[in-house]
């Protein structure tokens, strides 16, 4: 596939979605290859096989779905790299670069695709704690401090070893 900028509006309009990342393939199973799609049903159909992570609307663009674009973007930045290759074969946990091509595992990508949720998710949930004790000291504290001390900010029990 070739991911392309489809935002109408967009001064890179139908260019790579990814700089210098042009190409993204998905090797085709051994165990039932799929057929060359001929109508835009067979093209949604062949899509909706792909994995999870991957968008299935060729009318976005194709690609990564955007929460995993830094995958793209950093692949993008290896110098000669111009296609990335997620294969489910043997190697799937694969992390080569046989130039022009970065190969990644499926197993892998998974796995990073897992980690960038769950780092999404916790620094949603600390913004929102920060946010919550931020308008509590701005609204009700400043108002009333006897009423509304102030609320405890929660530091994690490695944070300074971590800073180290």
């Amino acid at each position: 596939m070739y991911p392309i900028q489809v935002g109408q509006g967009s001064k890179n309009y139908l260019e790579p979605k990814y700089g210098s990342l042009t190409e993204v393939v998905i090797p085709r199973s051994t165990l039932a290859p799929y057929k060359l799609p001929q109508t835009v049903d067979d093209v949604d159909e062949l899509l909706s096989s792909l994995p999870k992570g991957f968008e299935t609307n060729w009318r976005l663009g194709l690609g990564l779905l955007y929460e995993y674009r830094l995958i793209c973007r950093s692949v993008a930045s290896i110098p000669g790299v111009n296609t990335l290759v997620v294969h489910g074969q043997s190697g799937e946990r694969d992390a080569i670069i046989p130039l022009p091509e970065y190969v990644l595992g499926i197993k892998r990508f998974h796995e990073l695709r897992r980690e960038i949720t769950r780092t999404t998710t916790h620094f949603r949930r600390e913004a929102r704690l920060e946010k919550q004790r931020r308008v509590h000291q701005i609204l009700l504290q400043s108002a009333d401090p006897a009423r509304f001390p102030p609320l405890e900010k929660k530091i994690k029990p490695d944070s300074i070893s971590d800073l180290t």
